[in-house]
């Protein structure tokens, strides 16, 4: 793991739980223990960006890949500062983007991956939150106007951002203070 209790950010609100990504996991801890384990495979959620990045951005980052073969973008832990070798131009948050639209597609295709990232997608979340009419409208030409892909991969991403929520809530409701109270109170 990238981190460890040790390194978990400090909470104003001590005693608080709250889900972090760690790894390409997700995980949830506890501020006043500083202990946290992790759940399940997940995205990092970035936030949207209008903006396109940059040709040459991306360009570094399919040189770096072309190079290191060594390196697996899906599995490699990216929050992990040691994992990412040094590269000229390399943008570590376009590598992150890459990997989180690397899960997404079907076959885990790079071209694929690429291409929604030149179009502008960083994260499954972003994706969802379109519309199906707008993520196709917006990202279908990166994905070959293929109806059948587009409904693909808008449906992976909304399974992905249900199970991200899912995760939140479960984690939140288990730190609500009246929660056990009220589950071993019986009304009269």
């Amino acid at each position: 793991m990238g981190i460890g209790p040790a390194q978990l950010p400090d909470s104003r609100a001590a005693g608080h739980q709250f889900a972090i990504e760690v790894n390409g996991n997700a995980a949830v801890g506890d501020s006043r223990s500083r202990q946290w384990w992790c759940a399940t495979p997940l995205e990092v959620v970035m936030p949207s960006s209008d903006e396109l990045p940059a040709p040459s951005a991306i360009d570094a980052l399919l040189r770096f890949l072309a190079e290191r073969p060594d390196f697996d973008l899906l599995d490699v832990a990216l929050t992990d500062p040691e994992s990412i070798p040094a590269w000229p131009g390399l943008d570590i948050e376009l590598l992150r983007a890459g990997q989180r639209l690397l899960r997404l597609v079907p076959d885990h295709d790079l071209d694929r991956a690429i291409a929604l990232l030149r179009a502008g997608a960083r994260s499954a979340i972003e994706l969802a939150d379109m519309p199906l009419p707008r993520f196709a409208e917006r990202y279908g030409h990166a994905l070959g106007d293929d109806r059948p892909l587009i409904e693909r991969v808008h449906g992976r991403a909304r399974a992905i951002r249900t199970h991200v929520h899912l995760l939140y809530v479960a984690s939140r409701q288990s730190a609500e203070p009246h929660l056990p109270r009220a589950l071993s109170t019986r009304r009269s």
